[in-house]
């Protein structure tokens, strides 16, 4: 079972890893991938990491993006000698702060203590191995290491790929200094965010202006992708409701959202009921 978990992500991911939502009962889930855009996103997470290039993540709210992102480093952390990673956010509370499952690190932490023994890194002592923003596995020597985005982010370490957790909340300035810091530092850079506006580096990255936005390369989780959102979904020609039809392709919501044809759903027009516009634009 260890080999074909090292072998296989989504094999361990399925059988192996937890999630957490205070807002469900039970709270404490295991991941089972939906088949309609989480495993694909994983696979394309792994191979940026694999082949040392960057990967935009571009994300609706609640599609599970940070857990399969963290999953990736974790199982890299685990399995794969020479795999140090970095993390970073807005500020350093958003990175680390224990108890609180928003924080990568508590999610990290949290999966990690629902691994069966045999995964675990011989000698793994929590009070030593896991500390303030960092992880370290003491079997192949692989760190995690946080740090608050900054214009000299990791400056003077080296890191096989570094994940930037809701970019586009990171105050001006900052954002550009400190993608262009780890330039110096990692082959692959994941930004990951829920749009916000659109004069911040992370809007410019995700709509392809600036020269650095065609270097990278992007991912969409938007909500017409998630089996339970897009249940129902619809749109309207002349005010009449069309359904599309999922049954034979769970992504067709998705890629008439793609072509600019502006879907709908029960669960939307409950949000659009109940939020803000700029809310719900997000």
């Amino acid at each position: 079972v260890f080999s074909l978990c090292a072998r296989d992500i989504i094999f361990w991911i399925e059988v192996c890893c937890w999630t957490k939502d205070p807002r469900r009962n039970p709270d404490i889930l295991p991941f089972i991938c939906y088949e309609a855009y989480q495993e694909e996103y994983i696979l394309e997470m792994q191979d940026a990491i694999d082949k040392g290039y960057d990967r935009l993540t571009e994300k609706s709210r609640d599609m599970g993006a940070s857990w399969m992102a963290l999953y990736v480093l974790e199982h890299k952390w685990l399995f794969e000698d020479g795999s140090d990673f970095g993390i970073t956010s807005r500020k350093e509370i958003m990175v680390d702060r224990a108890g609180d499952i928003d924080t990568p690190f508590e999610k990290l932490r949290f999966n990690l203590s629902k691994q069966p023994w045999f995964l675990i890194p011989p000698k793994f002592n929590w009070a030593v191995h896991s500390t303030y923003m960092k992880l370290i596995n003491p079997r192949n020597k692989n760190t995690i290491t946080g740090e608050a985005a900054n214009v000299s982010l990791g400056a003077g370490g080296r890191r096989k790929a570094y994940m930037i957790d809701e970019m586009a909340r990171l105050e001006k300035n900052i954002d550009t200094a400190a993608l262009n810091s780890l330039s110096d530092v990692t082959p692959c850079k994941l930004p990951i965010s829920t749009p916000l506006g659109a004069s911040n580096k992370f809007a410019q990255l995700a709509q392809g202006t600036g020269e650095d936005a065609l270097k990278i390369e992007k991912s969409t989780l938007h909500w017409t992708l998630h089996p339970s959102k897009s249940k129902g979904a619809y749109y309207l020609n002349n005010d009449e409701k069309i359904e599309i039809d999922l049954s034979s392709n769970n992504r067709a919501a998705f890629a008439l959202w793609k072509a600019g044809i502006k879907v709908r759903s029960p669960w939307y027009d409950a949000e659009c009921a109940r939020r803000k516009p700029e809310d719900v634009a997000e």
